[in-house]
């Protein structure tokens, strides 16, 4: 993470071989055999919650001056997040259930994996673990607006967007 462009980095990334390879085999038709299958899904549902001891670890250690960071990098977030939305329901005129989906998705708060890769790289980790948790916080409060929003851009659909009501 020196700024300049590695692209080492790109290929040796196990998360660009794993969705090109999870893409490929869709596309392919192709399934796991079941024991691969139930012990890879075991170990991805592990992982979330190693990755939030991990989390909670971090924060455990920010500052407050982190929190600002998380503060402002959450509205940050938020405003860019429903322009582009706005933007791209203009260009894509998705209906019903899809178009509330996409509003939905961009409201949804930032990754925990966004801390393990800064974690990983040391790019100002306990930074990005404000945003993380502060952009938790922030869904947690635009919930019930949220569901509202993407429920009246599907009436037929209010069933589906039934938690925060």
């Amino acid at each position: 993470m020196s700024g300049k462009d590695d692209w080492r980095m790109v290929y040796a990334n196990p998360l660009i071989w794993a969705t090109a390879l999870g893409m490929f085999s869709s596309e392919m038709g192709w399934m796991l055999p079941t024991a691969l299958h139930t012990s890879l899904t075991m170990i991805g549902n592990v992982l979330v919650p190693m990755m939030l001891i991990s989390l909670g670890a971090r924060l455990a250690g920010s500052e407050i001056q982190d929190v600002r960071v998380g503060v402002q990098s959450s509205v940050m977030m938020l405003v860019i997040r429903l322009v582009a939305t706005f933007v791209i329901l203009s260009f894509i005129p998705l209906q019903g259930i899809e178009r509330g989906a996409v509003i939905l998705f961009a409201f949804l708060p930032p990754a925990v994996f966004n801390f393990m890769l800064a974690d990983k790289f040391q790019v100002e980790p306990n930074k990005v673990t404000s945003s993380v948790i502060v952009g938790h916080i922030f869904s947690l409060v635009f919930c019930r607006w949220t569901f509202a929003f993407a429920s009246s851009s599907s009436p037929k659909h209010t069933a589906y967007f039934p938690v925060c009501s």
